[in-house]
């Protein structure tokens, strides 16, 4: 069954730019990394939090994903660029 990914992200307002730039590298590899089937990402300026909104094929295919960039040194590399941990939430999706 696939699942909807949501991670909260609080960027630390001095490294907005580079974090952007780590984005746009990086996610063409989560878009293509196998169980991935959509990303999208919001940003709100004005408080600096960021929304990245995902949808996988089941939680285990995005577990190995987050292990695989755990094992990589790409999570560290991420949580570099923010002022607190992300937050990161698994929502069944419901046929209601």
């Amino acid at each position: 069954m696939s699942i909807k990914v949501v991670l909260n992200l609080n960027v630390e307002s001095s490294l907005k730019k580079e974090f952007l730039l780590f984005l746009d590298e990086n996610l063409p590899n989560v878009r293509s990394f196998n169980g991935c089937k959509h990303i999208k990402v919001y940003f709100n300026e004005d408080s600096l939090t960021m929304a990245i909104d995902e949808f996988w094929e089941n939680k285990e295919k995005h577990q190995q994903y987050i292990e695989f960039i755990k094992q990589n040194g790409l999570m560290q590399k991420l949580q570099s660029y923010l002022s607190k941990d992300l937050e990161l939430s698994y929502f069944d999706i419901l046929d209601i």
